[in-house]
């Protein structure tokens, strides 16, 4: 069989064909074993060496031609220089020989063992490869054909290197080891492998590159990732480009992509983008601290669509940082010079040493690409969310003389965008804008205090349109805000020094770059604008002690803010002081106008803070008050007014020195107010229980000038204190004395007493005659009272300047004044009325001038009812005696016109008595007991004329001195006069006071008599001196008929068994009471017998057989009845007019006329009567020695009451 196989082998192997085959394939297993290594090695390198100058050498190959594998070790492939460009040990290839039965190359595995490749950017900016590739490109462009049939079942690359450098900035690192698996490489029609790769470079980052490769038609799907990349080591490839420190932080990158070439056209999507930067830490180049330090930056939910011109990112978030800035007096930021200006970096240049070589155009031809229709469409660029958490800031600006320095806390923003570019004009749009700050300082200098502390800034509901030019907002809000307004000891204010910038330069070339910018046409709405728990501290240490005020729970607000600056936006604002008061404002304002109309409630505005001021020009202390205002302020066309109202409450000042009042009053006020920059206006202005005092002391000073005296004053010498009393005794005569004696020489019609009072007036200067009063100018600044309104006030005056100290109290003062204007010629209408210590009246009326009273003054005062007592300080001063007892009523008239007055006084002194003699300096002895018995006329009255007139510019003009000096002369005129003990000293109603009066058979006082006790204990216990007597008083015509029923009544009750006290008045009888018919029938049988009494009954049943004895309703027996008209009694012979009478009146009637009282019991009832005086003033409090109880006195008079008499007395020797 064997020998068969051969014979046939041998035939076959003799034929020509055969021979050939069997010539190759001895051929292929020489080449493969002997040929190949040799033949590679020579020329792969010529060829390289031929195409490009570059060096190509292998260190070993193998062919195997059973497994139709080829192995390359020991490849290097280096520059014409001899730089390396690629490396490896080895590449080892497996054919198979499947492929002949695929119509595909088919590679079992292709594996690169540890492959070196070098990527070198040069300092041209063209690649270390880019010779190689240009030497092997094709110089004509040729068609295009299909891809060769391809299957590779496994690409291995390990233990691999790829060198990168950058010549331009100096940089360098490589990827190693790097590892690349790559299954199923297939130019099939939709076939595809898979590959991975994973890699880590010098510095420290990992690559994971995983994903499916197909090459018919060529897609390429996969994820990246890249992580643990050190920012600092890639820090020499942008260090030529960032004036900065290297950066500190590690970032990673990830990523899903699709990329296919179809139809030559280009397709990549690329989902699920992310990247992120952990501890990024950014400074300049000399800083010492970063400028810009990020805890995490996060891009995550990337996508990106080449077809459809898309990139859309799902967030970008930054979270944990700080950022310092600072900004220099030129504006300039110290980031800014992070980055270098163009042209600053430098660029290497070409061989030729003319820098690089410019772009080549594009040709036209074949090879450009037309441009598609979807180059027409706009790109589109989205951003669902970016935020931004955890953000500090810190900022000094070096602008200002003193370096501002702006820290927030917390910084968050957040908000969408969208973008359209590529197209026509560029869109963009942000939406959901929120941003929301805390923790706000403003710090000047090195100052440790905040200038502004701001609690929080939120933004909501923001919305920008970039294409629209139109933003919206839906609101802002600036929350618990701080600020200290202060005033140094110096005067200066910290807060606008800490704001002073630093001296401008090239202002107008600012200018001119601000003024050159176009002004775009945008559109903007805020809903709301507002500012909530504001806190403003005040204070002044420029005054000690320093005034502090501190105003809080400041809130404001503004709605429907918009680029229409005439639309009127609704505002509002409020705010409390600590100290005590509110505020309250709200209405419209158009700024564009500008226009505002508000209302406006301060109410309660505490006026304590206010005491620092006034004690630095006074010697007061403002030790409560309180000020408010309600009004609406309107402001248009460049005019501001005020209308509403005021009042201020509760104000009380008191002196220093000796903590008693100086000013006060209960409320100033107005309902009608209108206020402008030029004029006040008030409709009537109230004033309710103003009180003051005033004290003249013993230097002739005011207390009022005392108290805006800062500093010890100066006590007058005793020299000078008795040259002005030697000045005021030897002055001469004054001119209105002669005419008192002329005025004796005048007709009896003209006797009455009078005295002239007159101070020559000085001439005017020479050609300068007085100015009128309608050649003044109208003020700038216009003031109208239609009415004040003075109620209840009091004024407290001492003269201590007197021999013996004065004091009076002016109270219960009011009226008004009309009219008061500071228009030329303005003059007001007043009237105005109080009582002068107990019982005296004090009354002004007139016209003034009240801006220059000097100038015009027309006043009447009057005084009534002045007790003298209170003048015998001046009495004492100037005439040497006390006033005892006396009345003063005073009518003055105050007559000035430029500065020249006339007026006529009129003075009453009723009832004077003087006291003891007092020694005084300036006094004159005068017998003024004689003269007031001569002036006095019979009802105890003297009445004097006072004529005075004078300048107000003669220096020595003292209104009081020509006073007192005119009654001086009028009491040297005295001769005698009697004394007359005190009759009544009960003032306006003493006619009234003198009696009491008693009700008809009653020794009770009523009501209305009670009152008169209480002013007549009064008088009693001011006057020691005086004694009251009462003398009661009767009247048979008034008193006996009251007696004679109050006896009646009495029987009857006791008839009807009812206890009285003794002085009990039983009330009314009524016979509709069973009880008072039968103590009627009873007393009436007691005392006109029992057959009287049946008699009389039976003669009414006759007359009256149809009724009972009792009356159907009764009648009331009162004791009034008979007050009015007096009832006959029934006598027998009326029978006839017994029917349908009542029969228990009738009993009491004729009880009534039998009833019987003397005159003893009359006088009895007098008596009672003064001892119930003496009791009331009694329980008053009035001494028992000072009042008793007199003679009884019979009244003749008429009518239904008795009046007693009551009678002053001397309760010791005068």
């Amino acid at each position: 069989m064997f020998a068969r196989v051969l014979g046939l082998l041998g035939k076959i192997l003799v034929k020509t064909p055969a021979r050939i085959v069997l010539g190759l394939v001895a051929f292929y297993f020489l080449f493969a074993w002997f040929g190949f290594e040799p033949l590679v090695k020579w020329a792969a390198p010529k060829f390289i060496a031929d195409k490009s100058r570059h060096s190509l050498s292998i260190a070993e190959t193998r062919f195997d031609p059973f497994a139709l594998s080829v192995s390359v070790k020991g490849l290097k492939l280096a520059e014409p220089d001899g730089k390396p460009l690629l490396a490896f040990d080895e590449l080892f290839v497996d054919f198979e020989a499947a492929s002949l039965f695929k119509w595909a190359w088919t590679f079992d595995a292709i594996r690169l063992t540890g492959p070196r490749a070098r990527v070198e950017l040069l300092a041209d900016g063209g690649l270390n490869w880019s010779a190689l590739i240009e030497a092997f490109k094709d110089e004509e462009e040729k068609p295009e054909k299909p891809l060769p049939r391809l299957l590779i079942h496994r690409i291995v690359l390990e233990k691999g290197r790829v060198d990168v450098a950058d010549r331009k900035v100096d940089f360098e690192t490589a990827l190693s080891p790097l590892a690349l698996t790559l299954t199923h490489l297939s130019t099939l029609p939709e076939d595809k492998g898979a590959h991975t790769l994973a890699a880590t470079t010098e510095i420290g980052a990992r690559v994971r590159w995983k994903g499916d490769l197909s090459l018919n038609p060529v897609l390429a799907t996969g994820e990246l990732a890249v992580d643990s990349l050190p920012l600092a080591k890639a820090w020499p490839y942008l260090e030529a480009r960032l004036n900065m420190a290297p950066p500190e932080g590690v970032a990673a990158l990830g990523l899903k992509y699709r990329v296919g070439w179809a139809n030559k056209k280009l397709s990549l999507n690329v989902d699920d983008l992310g990247l992120a930067v952990d501890k990024l830490a950014l400074r300049g180049a000399q800083a010492e601290a970063p400028a810009v330090t990020l805890e995490r930056v996060a891009l995550s939910g990337g996508r990106f669509d080449l077809g459809r011109r898309s990139l859309d990112i799902g967030e970008i978030a930054l979270n944990g940082g700080r950022v310092a800035l600072i900004r220099a007096a030129d504006g300039r930021i110290d980031i800014q010079d992070w980055f270098a200006a163009p042209g600053q970096v430098a660029t290497a240049p070409d061989k030729a040493g003319k820098g690089p070589a410019p772009e080549a155009p594009a040709k036209a031809g074949k090879g450009a690409e037309k441009p598609t229709a979807a180059a027409d469409q706009p790109w589109r660029i989205g951003l669902g969310r970016f935020s931004l958490d955890q953000m500090a800031l810190h900022v000094t600006d070096l602008g200002f003389v003193k370096p501002l320095t702006a820290e927030v806390g917390n910084l968050k923003i957040g908000f969408a965008a969208h973008a359209e570019v590529g197209a026509g004009e560029p869109k963009a749009e942000v939406t959901g804008l929120g941003i929301d700050v805390s923790g706000i300082r403003l710090l000047s200098g090195g100052a440790k205090d905040p200038l502004l502390v701001l609690g929080g800034v939120v933004l909501e509901e923001g919305g920008i349109d970039l294409a629209g030019q139109n933003a919206t907002v839906g609101r802002i809000a600036l929350l618990n805000g701080q600020v200290e307004v202060a005033r140094d000891s110096r005067g200066q204010l910290p807060l606008v020094e800490a704001l002073r910038r630093q001296p401008a330069k090239d202002v107008a070339e600012r200018v001119a770059v601000v003024a050159a910018r176009k002004t775009l046409d945008w559109r903007y709405r805020v809903g709301e604008v507002e500012a909530r728990g504001f806190r403003l501290a005040l204070r002044d240490e420029a005054i000690s002690p320093a005034m502090k005020l501190t105003v809080q729970d400041i809130q404001a607000s503004a709605k429907g803010l918009s680029e229409d600056l005439k639309a009127a936006i609704p505002v509002r604002m409020g705010f409390r002081v600590l100290e005590g008061g509110r505020f309250e404002a709200a209405g419209k304002v158009a700024p564009g106008r500008p226009t505002a109309d508000l209302k406006l409630n301060l109410a309660d505005l505490a006026l304590g803070p206010v005491q620092p001021y006034l004690a630095k020009a006074s010697n007061l202390l403002l030790v409560k008050g309180r000020a408010s205002t309600a009004g609406q302020v309107r402001y248009g066309d460049g005019k501001v007014r005020y209308t509403g109202g005021f009042h201020v409450d509760d104000l009380l000042v008191n002196e220093i020195s000796t903590g008693e009042r100086f000013l006060a009053w209960k409320s100033v006020s107005s309902d009608d107010l209108a206020a402008t920059p030029t004029s006040l206006d008030i409709g009537e202005l109230r004033l309710d229980r103003p009180g003051l005092k005033l004290v003249i002391f013993k230097d002739k000073s005011t207390s009022i000038a005392k108290a805006f005296q800062k500093g010890a004053p100066t006590a007058p010498s005793a020299e000078a204190e008795k040259q002005d009393r030697d000045q005021e005794q030897k002055a001469p005569a004054s001119p209105w004395e002669e005419d008192d004696a002329a005025a004796e020489a005048k007709p009896a019609t003209e006797a009455k007493p009078a005295a002239t009072a007159t101070v020559a007036s000085p001439p005017s200067p020479a050609g300068q005659p007085a100015q009128a009063a309608d050649g003044k100018a109208d003020p700038a600044f216009r003031v109208n009272i239609e009415r004040v309104r003075v109620n209840q006030g009091e004024m407290d005056f001492a003269d201590l300047s007197l021999a013996l100290p004065f004091g009076t109290r002016i109270h219960e003062f009011k009226g008004n004044i009309n009219g008061i204007s500071n228009r030329p010629g303005g003059q007001a209408e007043l009237e105005l009325d109080g009582r002068v210590d107990e019982f005296g009246l004090a009354r002004a009326v007139g016209q003034l001038d009240t801006f220059d009273p000097t100038g015009f003054m027309d006043i009447k005062v009057v005084f009534q009812n002045v007790e003298m007592t209170s003048l015998t300080p001046y009495t004492a001063t100037f005439v040497g005696r006390k006033i005892q007892s006396g009345k003063l009523s005073l009518d003055l008239e105050y007559k000035l016109k430029q500065r020249q007055m006339r007026g006529e006084n009129k003075i009453i002194m009723n009832k004077l008595t003087l006291g003891e003699r007092v020694e005084s300096p300036t006094a004159k002895n005068l017998p003024l007991d004689l003269a007031i018995a001569i002036l006095e006329d019979s009802n105890g009255v003297i009445d004097l004329d006072l004529p005075v007139s004078g300048s107000l510019d003669d220096p020595k003009f003292s209104y009081g001195r020509i006073i007192w000096k005119a009654i001086g002369n009028i009491l040297t005129k005295i001769v005698t006069a009697p004394f007359r003990a005190l009759g009544k000293l009960f003032g306006g109603g003493g006619e009234k006071l003198e009696k009491v009066a008693f009700e008809a058979g009653e020794a009770g006082l009523t009501p209305p008599e009670k009152e008169k006790f209480k002013q007549i204990a009064q008088i009693l216990g001011k006057r020691p001196g005086l004694s009251l007597t009462a003398h009661g008083a009767w009247s048979a015509e008034i008193d006996r008929p009251a007696l004679k029923e109050l006896r009646l009544r009495r029987a009857v009750a006791e008839k009807m068994g009812v206890k009285l006290a003794a002085d009990e008045d039983p009330g009314p009888i009524s016979t509709a009471n069973p009880k008072a018919r039968a103590g009627l029938e009873a007393l009436y049988a007691a005392r006109f017998g029992e057959a009287e009494w049946k008699s009389l009954n039976g003669k009414w049943l006759k007359a009256n057989p149809d009724k009972k004895q009792e009356s159907v309703g009764g009648k009331m027996v009162s004791r009034l009845k008979n007050l009015f008209r007096p009832e006959e009694p029934l006598s027998a012979e009326d029978l006839g007019q017994l029917k349908d009478a009542d029969l228990h009146a009738l009993l009491y009637q004729r009880l009534l006329a039998r009833e019987t009282v003397d005159d003893a019991a009359l006088v009895e009832l007098a008596q009672r009567r003064g001892q119930a005086v003496v009791d009331a003033l009694l329980a008053l409090g009035t001494p028992a020695d000072r009042v008793k109880s007199g003679d009884t006195t019979k009244f003749e008079g008429e009518g239904r009451e008795v009046p007693a008499k009551l009678e002053l007395g001397v309760a010791k020797a005068r």
